[in-house]
């Protein structure tokens, strides 16, 4: 997790993505509000169908940690791009024809969340 100014940013990794859940859990709580929550994994069903398997990789304990944590938006990895919600929070799946994401703030709130891909 780091801080700048206001804005608080919480990850979660590759390799243990549980336990760095846990970790945020644990350490964000009611006097700290999560701006954005950047992740490896793409949340369960939000970008995370690989469709030559029929199986989905997405981590339903992601869903779980949204749910706890209400970040304004989760910046994820995932086999296609996607804007999903979970509950009121804003999910964008970076899938491989994702090039960026905007995302605008304006003291400390963010205002404008955007992805662009390029032809």
């Amino acid at each position: 997790m780091i801080k700048a100014g206001n804005i608080v940013i919480g990850g979660v990794g590759v390799l243990n993505p549980l336990q760095d859940m846990n970790r945020l859990s644990k350490i964000i709580d009611s006097r700290i509000n999560l701006s954005i929550l950047i992740s490896y994994h793409p949340p369960y069903k939000c970008g995370d169908l690989i469709p030559a398997l029929g199986i989905r990789k997405g981590l339903q304990e992601l869903i779980e940690v949204v749910m706890k944590l209400k970040p304004a938006l989760l910046i994820a990895g995932g086999t296609s791009a996607e804007v999903c919600n979970i509950g009121n929070v804003k999910v964008i799946t970076l899938g491989g024809e994702l090039n960026s994401v905007k995302i605008s703030l304006h003291d400390s709130v963010i205002i404008e969340k955007s992805f662009f891909r390029l032809p």
